[in-house]
């Protein structure tokens, strides 16, 4: 087209735009926006505010300093301007309760918008000059793609969710309707196949539970903090962040999916730290910028001590289901959202994390890199269920023969753990839960309460209780291991909970004995009771820690009674 052609376009458009426009309507365009009405927006709105800023001179009128640096906070993220633009316009006209088939109408008939392909405009560069047509690919397109969108069911986004959309060359207008989406079966690519999951699924339902908000999601997460976990958290090391539990991992994979930063942005340095470890494994910056917060948010969950519990009953509150047949999350190369599993494959995330918590010890961040290496050479998206133990070496990435002799190695050992695990007694007793108290606030940083130079007299321990008590011991790998052993052998010494509590009340710190208590899954309520102030006597605390252990239903009242 022409200047002058162009120019004439201009011209029309931006008269038959006043001409739609009635006074209230003026009048509501003209009123600047306030940060609330930031927060969430209808999609349709954003997208056809796209086409009139692409086509219009200033169609909603000039947004002043304050309005677009509420609209950068909203979003975020760096967001390109065109897409502030794009927001600001949509909220603009959502707030004005314009008709949708009014604008719809307008862009069709006096813009003769027809776009050139089935990508949205909102989600792409603009590569037009103001007022100049995009080439038609015919009138039935247009029409499909358009009434999906303004016809279909309403798709509220919130301002994080519509910066971190990906751009316009994989998501397509035909994922907004369901009348429409037999056009995605075309569409083979699996970036697309995400992207439909993500923004016709999720975005609608996901945060459903928190008003469709992504801040009050954010802010729910952060009210499962106690304040013992807040305590903690600010004592956080930077050499604790070299292991983290398989099961931390999990769910902050699972968290990341759905809010950026949920625990706040992570430092600069932290993050830099673990790209340079996670540079060697994977050049894509992309995808170690998004390790390395995943790494990161799980550091801070575990030395938090927030019961993994509740964060995966948090998750599901998300709309997360796991697939048994997908692999976890954690070691998966992007995070698009998951799919819906079918009814045969779906598993809780409290049960898959229960196959990972408490049988393969604390993870190093080398091992984890290793374990990411290997699924990228085997074409594999993710551990299975059974992946728990997978022992790798540290080193440089691995060659495709080393992986498949590492593949097999593990094959028989999980086939031989299954095996025995099956024909193993479970004899837990309720007085060797108080000991998970003892090991669980000495693992990982302080070391287990058996050391290792004591694991040689194993062998000759296990054949004795099994000659006299008839025990019959599996192989068990790294932490259960040691709880195995030393719960067997306080039992065997018939100490009763009292004075275990006496032993910890003497040796521990407080911050210990409520790191402890809440790796027991005890609310961070109960952990508060169950720690008086200082002034408090002996008995006192050890009446409370007592009590809160059979308020968990970690030991029978009875027994605390008898041994008291």
């Amino acid at each position: 087209m022409d200047w002058w052609g162009t120019l004439e376009a201009k011209t029309h458009g931006r008269a038959a735009w006043r001409n739609l426009l009635s006074k209230t309507d003026g009048a509501r365009l003209a009123q600047p926006l306030k940060g609330s009405e930031l927060r969430v927006c209808n999609l349709a709105y954003v997208e056809l505010a796209a086409i009139l800023a692409g086509r219009l001179d200033e169609p909603f009128g000039s947004f002043s300093d304050e309005e677009r640096a509420a609209a950068e906070r909203v979003l975020a993220l760096e967001t390109p301007q065109w897409r502030v633009t794009a927001w600001l316009g949509g909220c603009k006209l959502e707030r004005a309760e314009i008709s949708l088939e009014r604008l719809l109408r307008f862009c069709r008939e006096e813009l003769r918008y027809s776009p050139e392909d089935e990508r949205f405009e909102c989600l792409k560069a603009p590569c037009f000059s103001i007022g100049e047509p995009c080439t038609a690919r015919g009138p039935w397109r247009q029409e499909r793609r358009l009434d999906g969108l303004v016809k279909g069911e309403p798709v509220i986004v919130t301002a994080p969710a519509f910066a971190r959309m990906p751009d316009g060359r994989h998501l397509t207008m035909c994922v907004l309707h369901t009348g429409v989406a037999h056009d995605c079966a075309k569409h083979t690519r699996a970036a697309h196949n995400c992207a439909v999951e993500t923004c016709a699924t999720h975005i609608r339902t996901a945060l459903a539970p928190f008003a469709g908000d992504e801040v009050n999601a954010v802010e729910a997460l952060n009210r499962l903090f106690g304040r013992v976990h807040r305590e903690r958290l600010a004592t956080l090391q930077p050499w604790q962040l070299s292991h983290c539990g398989l099961d931390y991992e999990e769910v902050a994979a699972v968290l990341c999916k759905y809010l950026v930063h949920p625990l706040g942005r992570p430092l600069q340095k932290a993050r830099e730290a673990v790209q340079a470890v996670l540079e060697p494994y994977d050049p894509d910056p992309t995808t170690t910028a998004l390790r390395a917060d995943t790494w990161l948010v799980a550091c801070k969950l575990r030395h938090s001590r927030v019961p993994v519990r509740t964060l995966a009953e948090f998750c599901t509150a998300l709309g997360y289901e796991g697939n048994a047949h997908a692999g976890l999350e954690c070691y998966k190369r992007r995070h698009w959202l998951p799919r819906r599993a079918n009814a045969a494959s779906r598993v809780s995330l409290n049960n898959w994390l229960c196959r990972l918590y408490g049988t393969a010890g604390p993870e190093a961040l080398e091992n984890s890199l290793m374990r990411f290496a290997v699924n990228r050479v085997t074409d594999k998206d993710g551990l299975s269920l059974t992946s728990r133990d997978w022992r790798l070496r540290v080193g440089p990435p691995l060659t495709r023969s080393e992986v498949l002799e590492s593949l097999q190695t593990y094959k028989a050992q999980a086939s031989h753990e299954a095996q025995v695990n099956h024909e193993r007694n479970d004899f837990m007793q309720p007085l060797c839960e108080v000991l998970r108290l003892l090991l669980n606030a000495r693992d990982l940083d302080e070391g287990y309460i058996v050391p290792p130079d004591a694991l040689a007299l194993v062998p000759t321990y296990l054949r004795w209780a099994e000659a006299t008590q008839g025990l019959h011991k599996g192989v068990i790998f790294g932490k259960a291991h040691h709880l195995r052993i030393a719960a067997d052998i306080i039992n065997f010494m018939e100490v009763c909970p009292a004075k275990l509590a006496d032993f910890v009340l003497r040796t521990w710190t407080p911050v210990e004995i409520s790191d402890a208590l809440l790796q027991l899954d005890l609310s961070p309520e109960v952990v508060d009771q169950a720690m008086p102030p200082p002034p408090a006597f002996q008995h006192e605390r050890k009446e409370a820690l007592l009590n809160a252990l059979a308020t968990a239903e970690l030991v029978p009242a009875w027994t605390v009674q008898h041994c008291s």
